[in-house]
């Protein structure tokens, strides 16, 4: 059987605050199992990441619950061949982790694959550095299913996302369908979350029709998650034609919506 690749990310820029947890991570590994640490040092496209190949599953999961712990997602969406025809473009620099290796080996690692200086130490010599674009997700749900979307949003700005939510964004006073429209326009993604509660909700609804109709003029991403067996086709006619994600989905779902912001970002 091919055993599955994961990996997870590492900020170029502030990575030696990531050594503990990849050497918490590769200690759980067995000699049979593969962690590579891989580095971009191509200016303009600077880039780390940690690949692993476990044969025990269930290290995986453990990894994945350390890792949401953290804020941190682990994907899935590349394999291990995809990686080694990015090798051979010279995309990554890389090295394969010893499961004994220990923290000050890990460290010299990080110190021999990584070529440019981390952000502190150029703020240190003087370089002034441009907050990165942090593209802005906006949530559509029912009221009545907020303890779960407030599981989901928690979730999501644990590992870095900027979110739009009604709760949270509209000022006392403010006009409620005319705050949600302006929160529409200035978000980059919409993320509908869709129950059978949402069927029943005539704002969530009407809100639905202004995310579309954004969506579709401004050419906007969307990701949609299905909470229970609601119809989509009875929310909105044709969204069931739509790729969706049901709840026990949630792990590939955050993984597309990050796929899907960090290419909004790289084309800002």
């Amino acid at each position: 059987m091919t055993r599955k690749m994961h990996y997870f990310k590492i900020p170029y820029g502030s990575r030696t605050e990531y050594i503990k947890t990849v050497h918490w991570i590769n200690s759980r590994l067995s000699e049979n199992d593969l962690c590579l640490l891989c580095v971009n040092n191509i200016p303009g496209k600077l880039d780390s990441l940690v690949a692993l190949v476990a044969e025990d599953q269930n290290k995986i999961e453990a990894i994945r619950n350390y890792l949401n712990s953290c804020g941190i997602v682990l994907y899935s969406d590349k394999t291990l061949k995809d990686l080694f025809e990015e090798m051979k473009s010279r995309l990554w620099n890389c090295c394969s982790l010893h499961h004994k290796a220990d923290e000050e080996y890990i460290r010299l690692s990080f110190q021999e694959l990584f070529y440019f200086l981390e952000d502190s130490e150029l703020e240190q010599r003087g370089f002034h550095l441009t907050p990165e674009y942090q593209p802005k997700l906006f949530i559509s749900y029912s009221w009545k299913d907020n303890e779960i979307v407030q599981r989901i949003v928690d979730h999501l700005e644990d590992i870095g996302l900027n979110i739009w939510i009604d709760k949270k964004n509209i000022e006392g006073g403010e006009h409620l369908h005319e705050a949600i429209r302006k929160g529409i326009w200035q978000c980059d993604m919409v993320l509908l979350i869709i129950s059978k509660n949402y069927e029943m909700s005539l704002n969530a609804k009407a809100e639905l029709k202004t995310a579309f109709a954004n969506v579709v003029a401004n050419k906007k991403d969307w990701r949609i998650l299905k909470l229970d067996d609601i119809d989509p086709d009875s929310i909105f006619p044709s969204l069931s034609q739509y790729k969706y994600y049901s709840i026990n989905e949630e792990n590939e779902l955050i993984e597309s919506i990050l796929r899907g912001l960090d290419n909004i970002k790289n084309h800002k």
